[in-house]
Protein backbone atom coordinates (compact mmCIF):
# COMPACT_ATOMS: atom_id res chain seq x y z
CA UNK A 1 0.00 0.00 0.00
CA UNK A 2 1.30 3.57 -0.15
CA UNK A 3 1.23 3.57 3.39
CA UNK A 4 4.77 1.91 2.84
CA UNK A 5 5.98 4.96 0.52
CA UNK A 6 4.81 7.48 3.13
CA UNK A 7 8.82 8.85 3.02
CA UNK A 8 9.35 12.21 1.61
CA UNK A 9 11.04 11.19 -1.35
CA UNK A 10 7.33 9.28 -2.20
CA UNK A 11 5.48 11.61 -0.70
CA UNK A 12 5.10 13.25 -4.55
CA UNK A 13 4.18 9.80 -6.03
CA UNK A 14 1.90 8.79 -3.51
CA UNK A 15 0.31 11.84 -3.78
CA UNK A 16 -1.16 11.66 -7.28
CA UNK A 17 -2.35 8.00 -6.05
CA UNK A 18 -3.97 9.04 -3.23
CA UNK A 19 -6.02 11.57 -5.33
CA UNK A 20 -6.94 9.73 -7.43
CA UNK A 21 -8.61 7.14 -4.91
CA UNK A 22 -9.97 9.64 -2.90
CA UNK A 23 -7.22 9.23 0.05
CA UNK A 24 -7.13 12.46 1.08
CA UNK A 25 -6.82 11.87 4.58
CA UNK A 26 -3.25 10.10 3.54
CA UNK A 27 -2.10 13.67 3.52
CA UNK A 28 -3.16 15.00 6.77
CA UNK A 29 -1.93 11.66 8.01
CA UNK A 30 1.29 13.00 7.34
Amino acid sequence: MTRSCSAVGCSTRDTVLSRERGLSFHHVYL
